[in-house]
């Protein structure tokens, strides 16, 4: 099952025991997604807890073969997120 922010605002909230507003949670994790995608933007890394790790990677402009038209290209210079998880994910795995 996936869940949406929605779907997760509603389980935080009943977690909370109804302490707090769906949609101020809802604000919170839009709020929480623009900065880390600011943050992994500016070059920094975005450590979230004990749960995952993002860590941006510039990829340099490189030369690739392109076997289907028999021809080399260039491919641009971009950004990757490395995604490394951390103890509560690794647990998870070891259940």
């Amino acid at each position: 099952m996936k869940l949406t922010t929605i779907e997760l605002a509603r389980e935080i909230r009943s977690r909370s025991q109804g302490e707090l507003k769906t949609a101020d949670i809802h604000l919170v994790i839009k709020l929480l997604e623009d900065v880390i995608v600011d943050e992994l933007k500016k070059g920094n890394e975005v450590k979230l807890r004990s749960l995952v790790s993002l860590k941006p990677v510039v990829k340099d402009e490189t030369t690739a073969y392109d076997g289907l038209n028999k021809r080399y290209y260039t491919t641009p210079r971009h950004l990757r997120v490395s995604v490394k998880a951390l103890s509560k994910l690794s647990k998870i795995d070891k259940k």
